[in-house]
């Protein structure tokens, strides 16, 4: 049997940019902002992700992000994203 303990009433923590979810627009924010601070907190209540875009196809289309473009060229992408 395991014990769930409440959570503390504060913590102390500092961040630049806080994102609460991590759904589509939530995590689409985080990778955005994460391109111009290294200061990004992104909170989720459930354990895994959920919200649309456990419901979609289950990516992220952030195309022109530095990570899609190092992987392939935008006409790939939208193909990739066709199929």
């Amino acid at each position: 049997m395991s014990v769930i303990l409440p959570p503390p009433a504060s913590f102390e923590t500092e961040t630049n940019v806080l994102i609460v979810g991590a759904g589509a627009c939530g995590l689409t924010a985080a990778l955005a902002a994460g391109e111009h601070t290294d200061a990004v907190l992104l909170l989720e209540r459930d354990a895994q992700p959920t919200g649309s875009t456990a419901l979609s196809s289950g990516f992220i289309p952030a195309g022109g992000r530095r990570f899609q473009t190092d992987a392939d060229s935008p006409g790939q992408f939208a193909k990739d994203i066709a199929a």
